[in-house]
């Protein structure tokens, strides 16, 4: 159970610093677009690295990954999705 704890955390703190990173990556692009003397070039990788990730969709992934017994998400999935059912365990 404290390892399915520690591993929900960890994903939580992975997923927090990756929205952060993406917000960092959108400023510098601004930046970059902002600024004269640099050429305004379009760069594909660093727009689309601008979008965070949908929590939901690593979730599903990880299970798909990890051959989950069932299609349905972990009681932490759906607590991301529904975060009232979370209170009602």
């Amino acid at each position: 159970m404290r390892a399915e704890r520690r591993s929900e955390l960890d994903l939580q703190i992975n997923l927090l610093s990756e929205q952060k990173l993406a917000k960092v990556i959108a400023l510098l692009e601004e930046l970059r677009r902002d600024i004269p003397p640099i050429h305004n070039r379009e760069d594909p990788v660093a727009h689309a690295m601008t979008k965070p990730l949908d929590p939901r969709a690593v979730i599903w992934a990880l299970e798909a990954t990890f051959d989950a017994p069932s299609n349905t998400p972990s009681a932490a999935a759906q607590a991301e999705i529904d975060p009232a059912s979370a209170t009602k365990r």
